[in-house]
């Protein structure tokens, strides 16, 4: 769905042109973002090869969370800590060397690496985007590079509605619209937190107390 469909649905509601329709609309689709970390939202690129002596790493705009990051050189990911735990472990930020190690800087979209590169080195990048507030008409909901799958667009014009009727003192109404949203919301995490269907990890039987047939009593 389209915006303009999207603000033509929660008009079925009881709104018109002269109510904030995009505000509402837009409102409900960061909600629906920070909820879940939906796999959609995610994404991989490769950074331009980092000269020797550097040892930080510009993020996509817009980047919410990092996922992985991994030295495409080398061929091994690197281990995550947090600022707190970076400065009260290394001892000499400065060390130069391979990359082991990556921390956040700051929230201006910088990631620190730790060794200082001793040669030129490649970093793949996972992380997870946010989204755009939709604008134009033709907007959906996404970030720049990924649009969100087509049925999860209905549930924004559920939020949306239950965010409207909330302004109007509808209590009753949004309890009736809260039940069916987050019924259709929690199918939708279902859905996408299996991130694959093979066949369950089972667990070996290393003492032989299994059986590969049915156990027939002797009495």
């Amino acid at each position: 769905m389209t915006l303009e469909e999207m603000e033509t649905a929660l008009k079925r509601y009881g709104f018109d042109n002269k109510d904030p329709l995009k505000a509402w609309l837009n409102a409900a689709m960061r909600d629906i973002e920070s909820v879940y970390d939906w796999p959609f939202l995610e994404t991989a690129l490769v950074e331009t090869e980092m000269a020797a002596g550097s040892n930080e790493i510009t993020l996509p705009l817009h980047t919410t969370k990092v996922i992985t990051v991994k030295d495409q050189t080398n061929i091994y990911k690197l281990k995550y800590y947090d600022i707190h735990k970076f400065e009260r472990d290394i001892r000499e930020p400065k060390e130069v060397g391979l990359p082991e190690i990556y921390y956040l800087i700051s929230t201006n979209y910088k990631l620190g690496i730790w060794r200082v590169l001793e040669k030129p080195t490649k970093f793949e990048l996972r992380v997870q985007l946010e989204c755009n507030d939709m604008e134009l008409a033709n907007s959906e909901p996404g970030s720049t590079s990924i649009k969100w799958p087509h049925h999860m667009h209905y549930p924004v014009v559920l939020r949306a509605a239950m965010i409207a009727l909330n302004a109007e003192n509808e209590e009753d109404r949004v309890k009736i619209l809260a039940a069916e949203y987050e019924k259709m919301l929690m199918s939708l995490m279902l859905k996408y937190g299996e991130r694959e269907m093979d066949e369950p990890l089972t667990v070996a039987d290393a003492q032989g107390y299994g059986h590969e047939n049915p156990m027939t009593w002797v009495s």
